[in-house]
């Protein structure tokens, strides 16, 4: 089954993911992977171009599959220079996301079909880096988050970590399955400078599990990078979905360390 994407939705979350992602391709330097966002007339002397010359839209597509579903949804060039683009695709974060590439609307427009067919539950983003055929500069960076919706509910389901505050640097997470008998087998930290512990695997307490995911002062320590995303990846019981993936955003920077308290509260 293949149908189009509803139109995002573009939430909060999404543009401090947008902010950590800049973050990550600006501190990165020469040769590092990721694009710009936006692109400036051939020719023209290097440095930042406005948005208006060269941008795809919308700048993020959000895509929600249930598993097994395939979406798909469209984003194409807007500016003065999209009809003088000639994209070809370089990367792709994702291996479960197809890309094409779209011929020229009515403007003259080109612009890409993201595809994504609902694989494991959770939400994850990344990139899709082209190249524009233009000569400064010569690539286009398009964010995506894509969403398979889950029969684990996870509370709150996009933790954010507060470096600057101590006290934000720790959330509580509450996991819920289907029914009293859920539980909690493990949770590990597949990605980003984050730890995590289960407090309680739901025995105890009618099948509503809750885990306890901090920032990991000790591999930030030194870092000049002011934001981070990772994952938690959640072990449970349900035969359906044994593993969920919550995605992780800390944001900015590292100040004097010390003791996260226990008591701290989402």
């Amino acid at each position: 089954m293949e149908r189009p994407a509803r139109p995002a939705t573009l939430a909060t979350t999404l543009a401090l993911i947008a902010v950590v992602l800049g973050c990550r391709s600006s501190s990165s330097g020469a040769g590092s992977p990721g694009g710009t966002s936006a692109v400036a007339h051939p020719g023209a002397a290097a440095g930042p171009a406005p948005a208006t010359d060269l941008a795809f839209s919308p700048a993020i597509v959000e895509l929600e599959a249930p598993l097994g579903v395939r979406e798909f949804r469209d984003a194409r060039l807007a500016g003065r220079w999209a009809s003088r683009a000639r994209l070809a695709v370089s990367r792709v974060d994702d291996p479960a996301l197809d890309v094409r590439l779209l011929p020229p609307d009515g403007s003259g427009a080109p612009g890409l079909r993201l595809t994504f067919t609902g694989d494991r539950t959770g939400v994850r983003t990344g990139q899709v880096v082209v190249t524009t055929g233009l000569a400064q500069p010569a690539d286009l960076t398009l964010l995506y988050r894509l969403r398979v919706p889950s029969a684990v509910t996870v509370s709150p389901s996009n933790p954010y970590f507060d470096l600057r505050d101590p006290g934000g640097r720790a959330r509580r997470l509450e996991v819920r399955g289907q029914g009293p008998d859920f539980r909690v087998s493990g949770a590990d930290i597949v990605a980003g400078p984050f730890r995590a512990t289960v407090e309680s695997d739901g025995a105890d307490s009618g099948g509503v599990a809750a885990i306890r995911v901090r920032v990991d002062e000790a591999k930030l320590a030194g870092s000049p990078q002011r934001g981070f995303l990772g994952t938690l990846r959640i072990r449970a019981n349900d035969r359906a979905q044994p593993t969920t993936d919550v995605p992780l955003l800390a944001l900015g920077a590292l100040g004097p360390v010390a003791p996260v308290p226990d008591a701290a509260g989402p």
